[in-house]
């Protein structure tokens, strides 16, 4: 080229001549990027060896330089989060991913790790732009726009429609917001499903072009979106089924082993409250609160009874009914007749 160049008499600028060689530098910077170029940066850069940034050790100097480094192989050269586990010594992708975030998310509020970074990327990359992101979430993301987009042009209505075509568009849309079903429809009029499902959309399309006609401006998306909101409303509710199976006493026993009752609450070991002469605690609660929630006798209420004498209120059957008392007062009444009963007992 330069004997060709010679005997053409041509003579490049020094500008030229400088862009010439500053492409044939990228070129070559490109062909040598690589996951261990970075890795070896960044390393170097702090002051580690690479075999300590893919050890185990959980340094914080060591541990946010291996992090700096996932985060410039995920967003220079646009590696999934698994091949950056791989690079660390078969780490998880979970790893990569929580480095990319933390890193990402620390350079909002730190400067002087944005200066770091920034001072990384010049020592690899030196001038050269960015390669463009891999996310695998961006991916889903542009297939479905890609596919809303495909959807909403099959349904483009480029030419005019005949006035008995909009008319008939028309009252199957209406009696498809009505909450009739595409079967419904479609047998009365002896079409298909899916026929019906494109008649309604082009109806639904037609709608917002004429919309858009009067000024309006309606975004499409949330358009279709906002019309399956109003299907969704009018689906009829299902019904509960009711439990036809017998409600058990409890989970193992079918009636209280004691008296045999099924409406007196299990307490435990099949036996019910009143065997055990005990109650459960919500059973409690609701006896308390029933029986007005004060001592019988003094009238200190539960709170008072329990920080005085340590204990919650005694439920006790008194002339065919329950009340309750606290610690102090029931020692005082029935203390003494439980002591002469317990005396009968013994034959003392």
């Amino acid at each position: 080229m330069k004997i060709f160049r010679n005997l053409l008499h041509i003579d490049r600028s020094d500008g030229e001549a400088d862009e010439v060689k500053m492409e044939d530098e990228r070129r070559k910077k490109k062909k040598r990027l690589s996951p261990k170029l970075i890795i070896g940066s960044v390393a170097d850069y702090y002051g580690f060896g690479v075999d300590e940034l893919k050890a185990r050790s959980r340094k914080q100097e060591i541990a946010l330089a291996r992090q700096i480094a996932a985060y410039l192989l995920r967003e220079y050269l646009g590696k999934s989060y698994p091949e950056i586990g791989r690079c660390f010594g078969s780490r998880d992708h979970t790893t990569a991913m929580h480095s990319y975030r933390k890193i990402n998310s620390l350079l909002a509020i730190s400067q002087d790790l944005r200066l770091q970074i920034d001072e990384i990327v010049k020592i690899i990359f030196g001038d050269l732009p960015p390669v463009e992101k891999s996310d695998g979430r961006n991916r889903r993301e542009k297939r479905k726009k890609e596919k809303r987009t495909k959807k909403v042009n099959i349904f483009r209505l480029s030419k005019p429609a005949a006035p008995e075509v909009i008319e008939r568009e028309i009252v199957i849309l209406s009696e498809y917001r009505d909450g009739k079903t595409l079967q419904q429809i479609g047998e009365k009029r002896g079409l298909t499903r899916e026929r019906i499902r494109q008649i309604v959309l082009r109806a639904i399309f037609r709608e917002m072009d004429g919309k858009k006609k009067e000024g309006f401006e309606i975004d499409s998306d949330e358009y279709l979106k906002q019309e399956k909101i109003k299907r969704y409303r009018l689906r009829p509710k299902k019904e509960k089924k009711e439990n036809k199976k017998p409600q058990r006493w409890s989970r193992f026993y079918a009636h209280c082993r004691g008296c045999g009752t099924t409406i007196i609450p299990h307490l435990k070991r099949g036996y019910c409250e009143k065997c055990l002469n005990m109650f459960g605690k919500k059973r409690r609660n609701e006896l308390v609160e029933k029986l007005g929630g004060k001592c019988a006798h003094c009238g200190i209420d539960r709170f008072e009874a329990r920080s005085k004498y340590g204990r919650d209120f005694y439920i006790t059957s008194y002339e065919d009914g329950k009340i309750i008392l606290c610690r102090g007062c029931f020692l005082t009444h029935t203390g003494g007749k439980l002591a002469e009963s317990r005396a009968r007992r013994n034959g003392v």
